[in-house]
């Protein structure tokens, strides 16, 4: 009997048999009731059945657990692209380079880039041990860094 109330609660929907031009909405627990024109269901038809599942991204995403998956996994690739795609060029000690910013203070660029006016070039116990055409030095972690220019 299809007017018997479904067990499933709010998931379950109403499963016209074969040859029942069912109107969109039909549904007996709203007092619809069926043509007597309809053929007879099959024996055994289940009537009421669990509503399917979509299935698929946009389902997930629709359903709310894999939003934050796929939004953790976008940050971690963007860290690990940002870590191994850093700077080309080292910040400090033989081989950083170096531009002048403001108020005479030097700031450490990428060697590819435009602004690169100096290259460290070696690394001295002193600075007078820095070679002569050397524009100046850096007072650096492990010794005083010697300048050259890049241009």
């Amino acid at each position: 009997m299809i007017t018997a109330a479904p067990r499933g609660g709010a998931d379950t929907v109403f499963n016209a048999p074969p040859g029942w031009l069912t109107p969109a909405g039909f549904d007996p627990r709203r007092g619809h009731l069926p043509d007597p024109t309809w053929p007879a269901a099959p024996a055994g038809w289940q009537f009421w059945v669990t509503r399917p599942q979509p299935r698929g991204l946009v389902a997930a995403l629709k359903r709310g657990w894999w939003g934050p998956a796929v939004g953790g996994a976008v940050v971690v690739l963007l860290v690990l692209v940002a870590l191994l795609h850093g700077p080309s060029s080292p910040t400090d000690g033989v081989g950083s380079c170096w531009t002048e910013g403001s108020g005479g203070r030097l700031t450490s660029v990428d060697c590819s880039s435009s602004r690169a006016m100096y290259r460290v070039s070696s690394v001295v116990a002193r600075p007078e041990l820095c070679s002569k055409p050397s524009p100046g030095y850096l007072d650096g972690a492990t010794g005083f860094e010697c300048l050259t220019a890049t241009s």
